[in-house]
């Protein structure tokens, strides 16, 4: 397209797909919205006669009037230095058994509720401390491929959290989760969901020796989908069930809601005994004392 800014035509009335134009050719249509503008055209027929959209040009005319002519140029593509650059695999080394052995609030990540120390890892506080070690911000998917390359199971299935339940948990919550729902909302409490499959084994290759590869992972994932966790060394002993559980409720400015998938889980009298001094804290659903009716009925 032909623009003639002395006589204010043009031959192609096609809009221009700016990112299929060079940095310099933008430049020049940018100078000539600016012309257009300088000799009386309103901005409406700017756009027309220059083909760019309206916010290219708005843009433009802003630009020109709160800064210099050097500032048409537009800017480079992609992603700005210190942005989105591949860590090492002697960072993502140095990253994993950073947050194998060590909670958020040893590493100075504070609760932004309550001021109070964070003891699970988030996806968000995992780019933090990437950020604070390396200046470098990783996106939002960046993050999830690292943590796969470091074994992590999934969790972004399309499943609900409701159908990944056993059938004796999900007959239990449909007669029960509205009430759950009802006092979440009269409680001010939050709902979080752990699984069976929440706990699993990690192995990641980066590493040298054995004892650090082989670790497991728990994680639990609240109502809006968000993922926290903890790595272990070991076995899931009722004392890391605790340890999970006050974790858990430290962080959170809120009651938890547990629900899990299997009566089972937490089970441990040891856990039970720690859920019923802080219940006020912290409720599991269904709760302890719940037993299928199945499981009830007494043979003959």
């Amino acid at each position: 397209m032909i623009i003639n800014v002395a006589d204010n035509t043009h031959t192609d009335m096609t809009k221009v797909d700016a990112r299929k134009h060079s940095r310099e050719e933008l430049r020049i249509r940018r100078m000539q919205v600016i012309q257009l503008l300088d000799n009386g055209v309103p901005v409406m027929q700017i756009v027309q006669r220059t083909g760019l959209s309206w916010s290219a040009v708005n843009a433009a005319i802003k630009r020109h009037q709160n800064t210099a002519e050097s500032s048409l140029m537009p800017e480079k593509r992609g992603r700005k230095p210190g942005t989105g650059t591949k860590l090492t695999s002697e960072h993502e080394s140095e990253l994993y058994r950073v947050i194998s052995t060590k909670q958020p609030w040893q590493l100075g990540f504070r609760s932004l509720y309550r001021n109070t120390r964070v003891s699970l890892w988030d996806r968000d506080l995992l780019n933090q401390l990437i950020k604070k070690k390396y200046e470098v911000s990783l996106s939002y998917g960046s993050v999830s491929n690292l943590l796969k390359r470091w074994g992590f199971p999934s969790t972004n299935s399309k499943k609900r959290p409701y159908e990944r339940c056993s059938k004796h948990i999900q007959d239990w919550l449909d007669i029960n989760f509205a009430s759950i729902l009802e006092r979440v909302q009269s409680e001010n409490a939050e709902i979080y969901w752990v699984s069976k499959k929440s706990l699993g084994s990690i192995s990641n290759e980066t590493l040298t020796t054995n004892s650090e590869k082989l670790r497991s992972i728990i994680y639990v994932i609240n109502n809006q989908g968000k993922v926290h966790w903890r790595i272990i060394k070991g076995r899931f002993t009722p004392l890391k069930q605790i340890k999970l559980l006050n974790a858990l409720v430290t962080q959170s400015k809120r009651k938890i809601f547990l629900i899990r998938d299997d009566r089972k889980l937490l089970g441990n009298v040891d856990v039970r005994s720690w859920l019923r001094n802080e219940e006020k804290r912290i409720e599991l659903f269904p709760p302890p004392s719940w037993v299928p009716a199945e499981t009830n009925v007494v043979k003959a």
